[in-house]
């Protein structure tokens, strides 16, 4: 499945939120320095929680989506002290 797709009818929440998370992991491997851009709210916990769940079983690298800043920032700060 692509980003690409535009509709997919599913069963019911989990089932989407599953083939949600395979589409984000599917753009990830392919765009490893990719843009994404995440909702917050409760709707979409369970593509999240499918999210870490693949990153747990070593099936999604997610080093290329961490913040560079934010851990520059943090080592100068613990540099500071």
């Amino acid at each position: 499945m692509s980003i690409t797709d535009s509709i997919v009818v599913c069963r019911d929440y989990a089932e989407m939120s599953r083939k949600a998370a395979e589409v984000f992991a599917d753009y990830i491997k392919k765009n490893p320095h990719g843009i994404l851009g995440l909702a917050t709210g409760s709707s979409p916990e369970g593509l999240y929680d499918c999210l870490v769940e693949k990153y747990e079983k070593g099936e999604l690298d997610l080093e290329s989506k961490s913040d560079k800043k934010a851990k520059i920032a943090d080592k100068n700060k613990k540099g500071a002290k």
